[in-house]
């Protein structure tokens, strides 16, 4: 929930009011503060384990238009990568070219990165072992291992989300779909994993999961036509 106060405080994700703009810039400049406090807190966490990272920030080199990206700074990524070292980036507030700002979140950057570095795979963290048939507090909410897309970006699947009341990103709801997005799109494969579990700790050591494993994978199947 990092940034997400402030941003929701000062209506961020909706670009600059005329009758707002001073606070608003506050409230700009305070949900940065928030959001690279917590990069800078991971940052430190990495190398205190002796992983090279190194922080940066979308804020200045990337930029929206309606809200969609219309300017992704990959290079300095790619340099750092072909250096050794572990760029690590972070859901900002940046400047949007139609309506003056808005709110950049993980979720879609990520989605920038697949297409234009092609990993292996994508890995979500989250406080939940996966992603549930309904919001996981539901005592009758059941995980799902797997989440089936068709090529044109649909989730066969049905999904009940919510949202947390902060939320300035869309929450769920769009994490899904851009894992949808990242396989229909680039085919690549998406886990969602618990911080910390044994199934989180598996993937990002050995690459892939196992059917026993507690996480859910975004898979590309084909789409299903009725006779």
């Amino acid at each position: 929930s990092f940034g997400h106060f402030h941003a929701k405080k000062y209506n961020i994700a909706s670009g600059f009011k005329d009758n707002d703009l001073k606070q608003q810039r506050i409230g700009f400049s305070q949900t940065r503060l928030s959001v690279t406090k917590l990069n800078r807190i991971i940052v430190e966490a990495l190398v205190e384990k002796g992983v090279p990272a190194v922080s940066i920030s979308p804020c200045g080199l990337w930029k929206t238009t309606e809200r969609s990206i219309s300017s992704a700074f990959i290079q300095p990524i790619n340099d750092l990568l072909k250096a050794g070292f572990i760029p690590v980036m972070h859901g900002d507030a940046v400047i949007d070219t139609s309506i003056g700002c808005t709110i950049l979140s993980g979720d879609t950057i990520i989605k920038a990165l697949a297409e234009n570095l092609s990993p292996k795979r994508v890995i979500f963290l989250t406080d939940t072992d996966g992603i549930y048939d309904r919001p996981p507090h539901n005592l009758d909410a059941s995980l799902l291992r797997y989440i089936r897309v068709t090529k044109d970006g649909k989730i066969a699947d049905e999904i009940e989300t919510s949202q947390l009341a902060h939320d300035v990103t869309g929450g769920v709801q769009i994490k899904i779909a851009s894992a949808a997005d990242i396989v229909s799109k680039f085919n690549i494969p998406v886990h969602i994993v618990k911080i910390g579990s044994a199934a989180a700790w598996k993937i990002l050591d050995m690459g892939e999961l196992g059917d026993s494993d507690i996480a859910t994978t975004v898979v590309l199947t084909k789409p299903v036509t009725k006779k």
